[in-house]
């Protein structure tokens, strides 16, 4: 309708914000030295045209992964199997916080629900690299001590106790406590 019409301008703080969040984006994914460019050229009466111009520059790239278990608890395979950054590929910080979780989750099927997985990352930004360590404490097997049902009105507590995978002395492991 003529009537009724949507202007939106151009927000030259919000502009600003999106190319912080451009650098930002890139940064995350190994790419350290990003630049962002504006250009803003008139596109007819009212309009413009605005373009981000990205030079991503040269990838930081992961030189090492090294992982150091205080107790040998997880196998090489489980390792391999858990780590997701690689070397000579961009550092992505979300790949490695990944890998400290996948890592975490892969101890607590172990019962080792309170293991420690601490990463540190050395950057050497002249050379462009990346030495990852990541530590693994795995700490102790915790074990399921009683297990107490509450607010059941409907299913007798033997019944609901039958139907759980997990009991009383079992190591407690996340699969049998996400399958209860």
């Amino acid at each position: 309708s003529p009537t009724f019409y949507q202007r939106a301008y151009l927000d030259h703080t919000e502009l600003a914000r999106d190319v912080i969040r451009a650098r930002v984006f890139y940064f995350q994914r190994g790419y350290r030295e990003t630049t962002v460019d504006t250009v803003i050229q008139p596109a007819g009466t009212h309009t413009v045209r605005v373009t981000l111009a990205v030079h991503e520059g040269a990838p930081t790239l992961v030189s090492s992964v090294r992982v150091v278990q205080t107790e040998s608890v997880l196998t090489r395979h489980d390792i391999r199997e858990q780590v997701r950054v690689r070397v000579g590929v961009p550092l992505n910080v979300f790949e490695l916080d990944s890998s400290r979780a996948q890592l975490r989750n892969r101890l607590w099927d172990k019962g080792y629900s309170d293991a420690v997985v601490d990463t540190a990352t050395v950057i050497d930004t002249m050379g462009r690299s990346a030495a990852i360590t990541v530590t693994i404490t795995p700490r102790w097997v915790a074990r399921v001590g009683t297990i107490t049902v509450q607010g059941n009105q409907q299913v007798t507590t033997p019944t609901i106790m039958k139907s759980l995978s997990l009991h009383s002395g079992d190591i407690y492991r996340r699969s049998d406590v996400l399958e209860s």
